[in-house]
């Protein structure tokens, strides 16, 4: 994906890629990744519903905003967008009128996450999100409410008001959809007192009633498995004879059968045909998306007038260049002489089964960062040593292992790890006023808010990264940012705690 400063180049072009050499329309084309090639997949369900709908009511409308920029949404009613673009995205596409003299959105409350469950660790900044929503009292910025279904305490259900215990996907049947139609059956009974998130808005519609707010919401006395039934009966099955539901129970997954005939790949066919006439004499790509948005020049990430395509390095917003061109002094006013990579680890799924004891016996968990010999040789650290990792935006403690495969001025700490709290706290500095800042100093032409927060001794990559977007990359129609900066930052490391140095 696109994990690392200005990554959403590289997934877009791909994209572009894929649908020029005709990748998009062949079974087995396409990305792989959140995607379907259109082919493979037969199964329509009616009004794309899987389950069926249970409820009736008034509705309210759909808005998407930028999750990696929650924090900012909270704070300032717009998620990076400009005001101009924030009011017309949310009335040309969602059909949601603002004020249009200063439109902005209203935090009241957050049920389940602003992005996936535990988003404190999924998405940039967690120190930033964590303040927003320990600001209890005395802040116009706090979360009024927080309510969560969870499975276990992460460290985002540890911030919650409310946590609904959730039972897992192993506890009730669902389906689900990509490359193929998947169904799971339900292996056994919801344990304890957790429930499937069907039975916990039943429950919730039940308590609304009671308190005068009329909702309707059940299963009329049909179980989750003949709701299922339901949905599968009205859905369409197109190209391959439908299976029964009890077919597709057996079976677990619909999906078309690979014509091994076809071509899949057309681009060797390609190659050579053609002498490409670009600057480059290679493929080159144009963003429609950032000319006609807001004009965005790529050189100085500032809105300002493009004329023409042409071929343009992107630097890093934090990048090796600024250490080269000793421009790697941060609003902290230490010298960050090391970057930081988030390797996917071995044990791990992202950030699942971080809290499986079993498999953190399996490895050397306290070693959570490695880094090169003689980085370490230069701080006087040792194998097996605790160290810090910090740049502006956060500080980390975590042990650490030497080793020679990772290249020098490289740190690598491995992507996943839950955040944890620690008892000591750290200084970092953030260019938004987030209500309870301890100092602020003007850098160039910003204003820089310091705050103090605790230093993480899970070792969540996100306490090191930034939450910036650059030349406005957010898609108007699904109000994502183009980048996750998990990848890249500069830092630096010491055995002594940073604000010390």
């Amino acid at each position: 994906g696109q994990k690392t400063n200005n990554g959403m180049h590289s997934v877009w072009m791909m994209i572009s890629l894929a649908a020029m050499c005709g990748h998009t329309v062949k079974q087995g084309g396409n990305l792989g990744v959140n995607s379907t090639d259109t082919a493979s997949n037969p199964v329509t369900f009616e009004n794309g519903r899987m389950f069926p709908q249970l409820g009736s009511g008034t509705t309210y409308p759909f808005l998407a905003v930028d999750s990696n920029k929650f924090v900012d949404l909270v704070v300032t009613g717009r998620d990076g967008r400009t005001a101009e673009q924030f009011y017309n995205d949310n009335k040309y596409i969602y059909g949601v009128e603002l004020n249009q003299d200063d439109p902005k959105l209203e935090v009241d409350m957050v049920l389940g996450s602003y992005h996936i469950t535990n988003s404190f660790n999924t998405c940039p900044n967690t120190n930033k999100a964590v303040n927003i929503f320990t600001q209890k009292d005395g802040s116009d910025y706090k979360i009024k409410h927080y309510v969560i279904y969870e499975q276990y305490m992460t460290p985002t259900a540890a911030y919650a008001d409310v946590i609904l215990p959730a039972c897992s996907h192993h506890e009730k049947p669902f389906f689900a959809n990509g490359e193929a139609t998947f169904f799971q059956n339900k292996l056994i009974e919801p344990m304890y007192d957790t429930k499937s998130d069907v039975d916990i808005d039943i429950e919730l519609a039940k308590k609304l009633n009671t308190r005068g707010i009329p909702v309707s919401y059940s299963r009329n006395g049909k179980t989750d498995e003949e709701l299922c039934k339901e949905a599968w009966e009205a859905a369409t099955v197109d190209g391959i004879e439908k299976p029964s539901f009890e077919e597709v129970k057996e079976i677990g997954k619909v999906q078309k059968p690979i014509d091994e005939t076809t071509i899949p790949n057309p681009m060797p066919g390609l190659m050579g045909y053609l002498q490409y006439t670009t600057e480059t004499g290679k493929i080159q790509f144009f963003s429609p998306f950032y000319y006609y948005r807001d004009k965005c020049d790529l050189e100085n990430q500032e809105g300002s007038p493009r004329v023409e395509p042409r071929v343009k390095y992107v630097e890093p917003y934090e990048g090796y260049e600024k250490i080269m061109n000793n421009n790697n002094v941060g609003v902290k006013g230490i010298e960050y002489t090391m970057q930081f990579t988030t390797k996917h680890a071995r044990n791990r799924a992202h950030t699942v089964y971080d809290n499986v004891s079993m498999i953190r016996d399996e490895f050397d968990y306290p070693k959570r960062a490695i880094m090169n010999p003689a980085d370490a040789s230069k701080r006087g650290i040792h194998d097996g040593d605790t160290v810090y990792i910090f740049n502006d935006w956060g500080c980390v403690k975590v042990g650490v292992g030497i080793s020679p495969t990772i290249n020098e001025g490289v740190i690598s700490l491995p992507h996943g790890v839950w955040y944890r709290k620690g008892s000591e706290t750290y200084g970092a500095w953030y260019d938004i006023d987030l209500g309870n800042s301890v100092e602020n100093k003007v850098v160039g032409d910003k204003t820089y808010y310091k705050y103090i927060v605790n230093v993480d001794i899970g070792g969540c990559e996100n306490g090191l990264t930034h939450d910036k977007d650059f030349g406005s990359p957010k898609d108007p129609l699904c109000g994502q940012v183009g980048d996750n900066h998990f990848n890249g930052n500069l830092c630096e490391v010491s055995k002594v705690h940073p604000d010390n140095l």
